[in-house]
């Protein structure tokens, strides 16, 4: 005896994006979103952005360039920035 299980594929909707370019449309899906897990936002070290290595800094812009291009956004690591300076940020942010 066999159990066959068929699924339909998710609704999706178009969405219309304008460009530069003209519109651009892309298929999405009509599911709720949901939460993004740790393992999905990428981390990015800039220490590579100082070295003296050409490859090393290539690299980097290669990451840089997939989580931008894939996930749209990303976390950065090691960026030289004071921890002072990021807290008046954010408390200028916050006022």
């Amino acid at each position: 005896m066999s159990n066959t299980t068929t699924m339909s594929p998710p609704s999706t909707s178009k969405l219309e994006l304008r460009t530069a370019y003209g519109p651009v449309f892309r298929d999405v899906l009509n599911t709720p979103p949901r939460d993004c897990t740790a393992e999905e936002i990428p981390i990015i070290d800039l220490t590579p952005l100082s070295s003296p290595n050409f490859e090393d800094r290539k690299e980097l812009s290669k990451q840089i360039r997939a989580a931008a291009v894939n996930t749209g956004f990303f976390y950065i690591k090691n960026h030289g920035i004071d921890d002072k300076t990021i807290a008046d940020a954010k408390k200028q942010l916050l006022a």
